[in-house]
């Protein structure tokens, strides 16, 4: 190595001491999949997943980037608070639903009772995202 780089390396490491070498954003996501597969049962994974991703990727995220279990307590309470939000949010968890098994996703249609082997139907999203919100309060 040569002095250049030696003398860069030892100044990285001084103006790192006593800070975490794990980005902020992967401590964010890490501490909610934890709370999330530890409390939340979710046979394929589907649900789980998009509800990380939808809270990552929304303004929660940043507005509460140090409390992680308030961002995603925030989004489920937005998501529940308007029918055609969780609407959206089924479509999707079906959709990785399908990308997961390899198969086609079954979706809710207006008027017409649920395909019997949809796993994410629009009551069943509900019911569990209730269920998130309780173990949150």
């Amino acid at each position: 190595m040569d002095l250049f780089n030696q003398s860069l390396y030892k100044e990285s490491g001084e103006l790192l001491r006593g800070a975490s070498p794990v980005p902020g954003a992967v401590q964010f996501q890490g501490a909610m999949q934890q709370f999330l597969q530890k409390n939340v049962s979710d046979p394929s994974g589907a649900l789980l997943h998009v509800l990380e991703q939808s809270v990552v990727a929304h303004r929660f995220a940043m507005l509460h980037e140090n409390e992680p279990l308030i961002a995603l307590k925030k989004y489920v309470e937005l998501t529940l608070s308007q029918e055609s939000r969780l609407r959206e949010f089924t479509r999707k968890c079906d959709m990785q639903w399908g990308k997961i098994m390899g198969e086609r996703p079954y979706f809710d249609r207006e008027g017409q009772e649920p395909h019997p082997d949809d796993e994410y139907t629009w009551d069943s999203v509900r019911a569990k995202l209730k269920e998130i919100l309780a173990l949150l309060k």
